[in-house]
């Protein structure tokens, strides 16, 4: 709007400029004729013709150029908009939609005729949308920023209803009186979903989905911090499977993996959603127990998991039958670290095994003393 407007304005600038100037030369012109008393009717009359005439001169020769030139700066503008990737999104101080790109359009699924003047909180799902014109507000009035000159992650709402992440850049463009607000943003789903796709591989067991060994030791790790900051205590179960390598033998690696997916399936049925259930490979499952104060509770459970794996699995139409044996350890009590609550948990889940397969065994708080010999032989 300002920039169709100025080329009418300097028009006028110039012709008052024209007319004053003539104007003023008639004046020193009868000063130097020595004239007694001008006539400033006909000087006003002549200024307002000469000007009249130079009308078409300043027009076609400076004018018409200037707006022609002005119309092609707007033309490659909102073509330069349109062509852009991003989103291009304009609106002014009371948080109407000025401009709409053809990447904003695609990505929300307004058109542009749906969206202009429509207010900027229709794009935005709570709590975005009630606050937004909050923010406006008080950066006019004190200068304080909420996302101006900032890139912000932000959530948007599309046409559809659905929210999406969305990545955004807003200026201020000041004309006069005028404030008109700029954002540039652009849709990061994808980027989002490809993020997750990495976290998954990084961090889950492919087969299972459970947490691998690596954010096992990190949630290991995590817990005991928790614990020894609340004075509280944790256990940690070793599971291994009993019978898994003939199952796998005698039936493929294919009826393997469908069994293990199911044993995860009920080892979960066992566990808090405060709980860790890990996979650390093969035939292994961990559980981190937190806040276990009793061991007459880790044993419940414990002896829920044994009884819930002895079940027969249903396979591909056959039925095949494993067992668990389970090594605990608890900290503090049996170990003081992780390095060693690993340590005295493994050799409890030994144990298990020596003892007849299918049941559990706690750890001895005597064995983190040659935990820790272990430990400093690897050193």
């Amino acid at each position: 709007m300002v920039a169709k407007q100025r080329p009418q304005v300097l028009f006028l600038i110039l012709l008052i400029f024209v007319f004053v100037a003539e104007f003023s030369i008639m004046y020193l012109l009868d000063i130097i004729q020595a004239k007694s008393e001008m006539n400033w009717p006909e000087a006003y009359v002549d200024a307002i013709l000469l000007t009249s005439l130079c009308v078409p001169f300043f027009w076609y020769f400076f004018m018409k150029p200037l707006e022609n030139a002005l119309n092609l700066e707007n033309i490659k503008s909102h073509k330069i908009l349109e062509m852009a990737a991003e989103g291009i999104i304009s609106i002014d101080t009371k948080g109407n939609i000025q401009s709409f790109n053809l990447a904003a359009q695609k990505i929300f699924g307004y058109s542009e005729a749906e969206i202009l003047g429509k207010n900027v909180s229709l794009l935005m799902p709570p709590p975005y949308r009630d606050e937004h014109d909050g923010h406006i507000t008080r950066y006019l009035q004190t200068g304080q920023a909420h996302v101006i000159g900032k890139t912000q992650e932000l959530q948007g709402r599309r046409k559809n209803g659905m929210p999406f992440p969305m990545e955004i850049s807003v200026t201020e463009i000041k004309s006069g009186g005028v404030h008109i607000f700029t954002a540039m943003l652009r849709d990061i789903s994808e980027q989002k979903l490809v993020l997750q796709r990495i976290e998954q591989l990084a961090h889950y067991d492919a087969l299972t989905h459970l947490p691998n060994r690596t954010l096992f030791y990190d949630r290991l790790g995590q817990a005991i911090i928790a614990a020894k900051r609340s004075k509280q205590s944790l256990a940690l179960l070793f599971i291994d499977l009993d019978g898994f390598k003939q199952v796998n033998d005698m039936h493929g690696h294919h009826v393997g993996d469908l069994l293990l997916v199911q044993v995860a399936e009920r080892l979960r049925l066992c566990v808090r959603e405060s709980d860790t259930l890990a996979r650390l490979g093969g035939d292994e499952f961990t559980m981190i127990l937190n806040d276990t104060h009793r061991r007459e509770t880790v044993a419940m459970i414990a002896n829920k998991v044994v009884e819930s794996i002895a079940q027969p699995f249903a396979v591909e139409g056959l039925f095949v039958h494993v067992g668990a044996s389970i090594g605990i350890a608890c900290y503090p009590d049996d170990a003081p670290s992780k390095g060693t609550l690993l340590i005295v948990a493994d050799k409890a889940m030994y144990a298990a095994k020596a003892a007849g397969k299918g049941t559990y065994r706690f750890g001895i708080p005597g064995d983190a003393t040659s935990a820790y010999q272990v430990l400093n032989r690897e050193v």
